[in-house]
């Protein structure tokens, strides 16, 4: 993994500080998701495929995961997320001219965050804000996998008819950046300017145990 910078490293801490909370104000919830992803235009500086500068496009996709939600109170939790896009890494040749094809492309992203709901009973919306990595997975092609430092917010509803059993729907924006490093090469990296982001919106079934 090169050069990342997150809060990989504190997450053994943010459960160690969880877990024995969850034993006392709730209970942990594991929602299974799915839904869709757009956006992820940027440009680069990087020679990528004998072209210098280009306007790059992640095309909209299907997009699935899972969060796990450890309660530190009735109102806030920590939230662990996982998302991936399984989708393809376009240059971007203007409306008339449209998108030239360049290679399938994994865009995943691993957050460690806060969720914040505000109703109690069954229905309860919240907002969530997470930090990690995102990763840059191209498949069959001459460039490199790249991680790099991630963030999100995101705004959803959860149901909950059951005790064990509900419904989440969420809408989530991520921002990755993709500011160039001088000791390393990094394919996908730019002068700073334009970095990665996109929104997914997503529906989900969550299980309380």
């Amino acid at each position: 993994m090169k050069r990342l910078i997150g809060p990989l490293a504190l997450l053994p801490l943010c459960l160690a500080l969880a877990l024995p909370a969850a034993a006392q104000d709730g209970s942990l919830e594991l929602t299974v998701f799915g839904g869709y992803r757009s956006g992820g235009d940027f440009t680069t500086t990087e020679r990528v495929f004998d072209r210098y500068r280009d306007r790059f496009t992640i095309e909209d996709a299907d997009v699935y995961g899972a969060t796990l939600d450890i309660p530190l109170s009735r109102s806030f939790a920590v939230e662990l997320l996982y998302s991936r896009q399984d989708s393809q890494l376009s240059i971007d040749e203007g409306v008339f001219a449209g998108d030239i094809p360049l290679a399938d492309l994994e865009v995943s992203y691993y957050q460690a965050g806060v969720r914040w709901q505000w109703a109690p009973g069954q229905v309860q919306p919240y907002l969530a804000a997470g930090l990690g990595w995102a990763r840059l997975a191209p498949k069959d092609s001459d460039l490199e996998t790249e991680n790099r430092f991630a963030g999100s917010l995101a705004v959803g509803l959860k149901v909950m008819p059951s005790r064990h059993v509900g419904i989440r729907i969420e809408g989530r924006g991520y921002f990755a950046d993709l500011s160039n490093y001088e000791d390393y090469d990094c394919r996908y990296c730019n002068n700073g300017d334009d970095d990665l982001y996109q929104v997914e919106a997503t529906g989900g079934i969550v299980f309380a145990f």
